[in-house]
């Protein structure tokens, strides 16, 4: 499994585009842009449940892609 850094990285190292991301997950491409530039702070539980599924990770795993991108874009 790809180290887990930020949700571009693990994205690309699955070979995904955003749109096939965001079709797999069930979610919109928007979210998926948003998540990638850390505008969300706290995804939805329908938006972790997708990218768990996506990227076969439990939900703590999936946050700590999600979450820490939010914080360093507003710690700037």
């Amino acid at each position: 499994m790809p180290e887990l850094q930020t949700l571009r990285a693990l994205r690309l190292s699955y070979g995904l585009s955003q749109a096939a991301l965001a079709r797999q997950a069930r979610i919109a491409i928007k979210t998926v842009q948003k998540l990638e530039a850390g505008e969300i702070g706290r995804p939805s539980t329908d938006t972790v449940t997708g990218l768990c599924e996506v990227f076969q990770l439990d939900r703590p795993a999936m946050v700590s892609v999600l979450v820490p991108q939010a914080q360093s874009s507003r710690a700037g």
